[in-house]
């Protein structure tokens, strides 16, 4: 039975692969059919094959019911974190699922491989035994994962960004690992609850958050992660347990003082950076008028520049953070300057994402820096907050 398995698993994992490199090459005109009988009847056929020679399991899974449960728990939290980015952002038309018909057709088209390749991935893992089935899980979940990666078709025209590394290659890899890893502790159930619903939620919901592509798969990769993290602290007793031990030992243990003062050094320096109170600060990036240069939710790291040495050190095509006439704060871009009656220099300022310039000039007095460096993201956590606060305003 074990050499069947390895068997099955090879040619279920070279015909899956086959499968998405066939769809690569399949004229535009045919991709619609290929997507609707191909890749169905294939996968049909590989989980006829895995049924009739693995047959059917009578044996009892060990802690199934919990697993079906943090399954649940992990869809609902895929549903959760799909309504609160949209709250955040506000939603928009789902392009791939307009429709009634189109969503039904994703269905077929899309879920049924889904289906079937949970139930392929479940029982030749289950049928493994202990040596190989760590070794079978990894082959299926990259082979399963290459199936569900979309968008192959402007990898192979050489298209490739960002945002593209993640929705059709880092998400989908994701959820092929976490679903594995359902099927490997829990049961058949589980692991298609997850699957499914990760897979599929961009081709069955009409509506989506309005954020990036690449702001997407990092939303759908990390409530996955989250869902992972949860279902083994609370299924795995053992490592609980052992938990409950290390606190109370760690009562009676000497208290290591020098980690403590690293610690609220660090802390310390931490807030004191966030307060500004070094030559370098930083400041959350809320609008995409800087875009590509700053995109909304970076966190933009800013030089802080004395008002004497603004004249010296900002010229033409500097970001700089500055203050208008009202006291806002912005971050836009040097496009040009000039000088009043008392030769005091004026910026002028526009945003890399507008084509008109700022309506007022900046004096260099208004000038608190220079944008030096940005981190995407990171920024977002105080996006959040602060539509929280204005919601209950």
């Amino acid at each position: 039975m074990n050499n069947q398995n390895l068997k099955l698993t090879i040619v279920v994992c070279v015909a899956a692969v086959a499968l998405q490199l066939a769809s690569l090459t399949v004229p535009v005109a045919a991709f619609g059919m290929f997507n609707m009988a191909v890749r169905p009847l294939v996968f049909a056929v590989l989980a006829a094959a895995v049924l009739a020679f693995m047959g059917r399991d009578a044996r009892p899974i060990p802690n199934a019911y919990n697993f079906n449960l943090m399954a649940f728990v992990a869809v609902v939290l895929l549903g959760g974190t799909l309504l609160s980015f949209a709250f955040i952002f506000g939603a928009a038309d789902n392009a791939i699922a307009p429709s009634w018909s189109v969503m039904s057709n994703n269905l077929w088209n899309f879920g049924s491989v889904v289906l079937l390749g949970e139930y392929i991935r479940y029982k030749l893992i289950k049928s493994a035994n202990p040596r190989t089935r760590m070794g079978i899980a990894v082959t299926l979940t990259l082979a399963l994962a290459f199936t569900h990666m979309g968008g192959g078709r402007a990898f192979v025209d050489g298209i490739i960004t960002v945002d593209a590394v993640f929705v059709w290659i880092f998400a989908p890899l994701v959820i092929s690992v976490a679903t594995s890893y359902f099927a490997v502790r829990g049961g058949l159930l589980s692991a298609v609850l997850v699957g499914f619903a990760y897979n599929m939620v961009g081709y069955l919901t009409p509506l989506l958050p309005y954020v990036t592509p690449l702001v997407y798969s990092l939303m759908i990769s990390g409530a996955m992660f989250v869902s992972v993290i949860i279902c083994h602290l609370v299924t795995n007793e053992k490592s609980r347990d052992a938990r409950i031990r290390e606190k109370r030992l760690a009562r009676y243990a000497p208290k290591p003082v020098f980690g403590y003062v690293l610690t609220g050094t660090i802390i310390t320096v931490i807030f004191a950076f966030f307060l500004g109170s070094f030559t370098m600060y930083p400041v959350v990036v809320l609008t995409g008028s800087m875009e590509p240069t700053l995109a909304r939710g970076s966190l933009a790291f800013i030089e802080k520049i004395p008002p004497e040495e603004v004249f010296e050190m900002v010229g033409e095509g500097y970001v700089i953070h500055f203050t208008n006439p009202y006291g806002t704060e912005f971050i836009h871009r040097v496009v040009g300057h000039w000088y009043n009656h008392h030769g005091e220099r004026h910026y002028i300022t526009q945003g890399d994402a507008g084509e008109a310039e700022d309506p007022f000039p900046v004096p260099q007095r208004d000038v608190l820096g220079i944008a030096r460096a940005s981190l995407p993201f990171f920024g977002y956590p105080y996006i959040f907050f602060q539509a929280i606060q204005s919601s209950f305003n």
